[in-house]
């Protein structure tokens, strides 16, 4: 890009800014919430469609504008470094529990933090104001810490606690892709998955290092359960986007269905829809003990071995199948095929990764950081839309796959394939 071109790209990504930071603040305004402000979690706010595009659209202008002001040698000499420091001081912040030491709405000194941290005044210190630059904590007075907006929120939030001690076996597996790239080029089991090599456990996969590992499955599974508690993935999705009333009292398998969420909304729904949640006995037996299963069937069963429910008229898999290699996933799809009567449904609610340079920026950069995640955890990977049909035409020439829809406000996408045995 010429240096003319690149003033007029910057000064037209500054206009955007500006006048999309002002609708933001206007819609603040109009709807009584407080002004954007670093010092209070003003921003965590459900914004309608319209509104949170401009959010995001301000997002992706914002990075490209410090990319174009910083140039390829402030980008690339010194590539991870920051990245690095910042994990590594979220893994200390976390692990000393410190956003739950220092008071919602007062401050604590250095002293007073070293005693109940263990760590040496000096070097705590050190590191919290390393900490204050990435957005943890504030020292509004010299010697004294108080919350940022960021830590408030991280303050007795299991969630969020659980989520960055997963960070681990992100980071882990990341760091390890080279290694396991020699390891084994082809990068198709899951056993040889860059975060199991790191471990050296010989595990055949991470949900069997899981099973081995309570604590961690444990772990897991309230990140799961945080993950999907986002609008993106939100069960009214898959309420609202099948003909689920079509079927009347027909039959659906939710297989991995975990705990039932789907199951149940979708019951609550469409109450004569017959419907069996299968998962593994462990996932199968803590289902059972819940108050309420709504009428709900859960049995156990794993979806490698031949589906044992003939006949029913969909077969469901959410956010299953991007956790497994090509080759897994077709063994998966093939093990239905003993239950499947000619016309019934599988129906695929899953990541859809959007064709190389189709999506904005920041989306297609969340996705992609998702897809290299699976490649790591899982040796899997987030497939384009094409790579779902070379999956099912794998499988079985007699799956067809009659709709796609991805719908706007859902980060899942909906895949309709009809058995034609």
């Amino acid at each position: 890009m010429s240096t003319s071109k690149a003033a007029d790209s910057a000064v037209a990504l500054s206009k955007a800014i500006a006048e999309n930071t002002a609708l933001i603040e206007t819609y603040r305004k109009e709807n009584g919430l407080p002004p954007l402000d670093l010092e209070t979690d003003t921003t965590n706010a459900a914004y309608p469609p319209q509104i949170e595009q401009v959010r995001q659209r301000i997002v992706r202008d914002t990075q490209q504008l410090q990319e174009l002001v910083s140039g390829p040698g402030d980008l690339w000499q010194v590539a991870g470094m920051p990245e690095s420091i910042h994990l590594g001081l979220i893994r200390v912040v976390n692990e000393f529990r410190i956003p739950d030491i220092v008071p919602l709405d007062s401050t604590v000194s250095y002293e007073t933090l070293s005693e109940k941290t263990s760590i040496r005044v000096g070097v705590l210190r050190q590191i919290l104001r390393a900490a204050i630059v990435f957005g943890m904590f504030k020292e509004p007075q010299p010697g004294h810490i108080a919350h940022s907006a960021i830590t408030k929120r991280w303050a007795g939030s299991e969630g969020l606690q659980a989520w960055i001690k997963l960070l681990e076996a992100v980071t882990l597996g990341a760091t390890n892709l080279s290694a396991a790239l020699r390891n084994n080029p082809e990068m198709d089991s899951p056993a040889t998955a860059p975060y199991l090599l790191a471990l050296g456990t010989g595990d055949s996969s991470y949900y069997e290092y899981l099973n081995k590992n309570p604590e961690k499955a444990k772990l897991f599974s309230k990140v799961m359960s945080n993950f999907q508690a986002g609008d993106g993935y939100d069960s009214r999705h898959v309420v609202n986007n099948f003909d689920w009333g079509a079927l009347k009292a027909g039959h659906l398998v939710d297989l991995g269905g975990s705990m039932g969420e789907i199951a149940f909304a979708l019951k609550e729904k469409f109450p004569d829809l017959q419907i069996t949640v299968q998962d593994l006995p462990s996932t199968i037996q803590a289902a059972r003990e819940q108050p309420d299963l709504k009428g709900v069937n859960f049995m156990e069963h794993d979806f490698f071995d031949p589906q044992p429910i003939h006949g029913a008229d969909v077969y469901m898999f959410r956010w299953i199948l991007h956790n497994w290699p090509d080759a897994f996933a077709v063994r998966i799809l093939r093990a239905l095929i003993p239950g499947l009567k000619p016309g019934a449904k599988v129906l695929i609610v899953d990541e859809i990764m959007p064709a190389i340079g189709t999506a904005p920026p920041q989306v297609e950069k969340n996705q992609r950081i998702l897809d290299i995640t699976m490649l790591d955890t899982f040796n899997a990977k987030v497939r384009e839309l094409e790579d779902w049909k070379e999956l099912f035409a794998a499988a079985d020439s007699r799956f067809a796959i009659v709709r796609v829809k991805e719908p706007q406000d859902s980060r899942l996408g909906f895949i309709e394939v009809q058995w034609q045995g």
